[in-house]
This record gives C-alpha cells, sequence and structure tokens, in this order.
C-alpha cells in the first residue's frame, strides 16, 4: 500500500468510529520470488507487496493506537516459514498432495 492508500485507510476508520483500537495487518501474496525466481527488482516490489504495507499501515496508525491504548496484530501463514506455495484447504487434502 502506498502512502496514501494507508491514511486514507485510517481516516475512513476514524471517520466512521472515532477511535481506532486494533490494527490487524494480514495481508500479503505468495508471488513465488526468491533466489532462483526473479532478480533484486522483483524481489524489492516482492517486499513492497508483502511487508512494507505492514510497516506504512502501523506507522500512520500509532498516534490513534496510542491514543485508544490499542493494539497492533501481525498475522502470517504458514507459507512465511516454509516457502511451501499452493498448500490445499483441508487436512485430507494435504495428506494426499504432501510428500
Amino acid at each position: 500500500m502506498l502512502r496514501g492508500d494507508c491514511v486514507a485507510a485510517i481516516e475512513r476508520t476514524l471517520s466512521v468510529a472515532n477511535r481506532l483500537n486494533a490494527l490487524v495487518n494480514n495481508a500479503g501474496v505468495n508471488d513465488g520470488v526468491g533466489l532462483e525466481k526473479g532478480g533484486p527488482e522483483e524481489f524489492a516490489a516482492s517486499l513492497g507487496r508483502n511487508l512494507l504495507h505492514y510497516y506504512n499501515m502501523a506507522h500512520y496508525a500509532l498516534p490513534s493506537l496510542k491514543a485508544a491504548k490499542g493494539a497492533i496484530v501481525n498475522i502470517a501463514s504458514k507459507v512465511a516459514f516454509t516457502g511451501k506455495a499452493a498448500l490445499p484447504a483441508t487436512p485430507h487434502q494435504k495428506e494426499q498432495s504432501l510428500p
């Protein structure tokens, strides 16, 4: 998210709710960019899509969160730790599709 998008999201929330009690960062995309796929430019773009918005939202939400004594919750998927893509949705499928 760009700066303007982050600021607009915070301002919209404050205009509706008059306060911000929590920020939940739970967004990202498994774009497959890594050492073998993509180059430095693609990796930097991947960071922008998957990491920098966490900072931007927290940065612009901080004054409102402090005023409300709120909290920030950052959520990452299993893929953030395993690097596996396209995992099945159910345990039954998981047993059949993983080696």
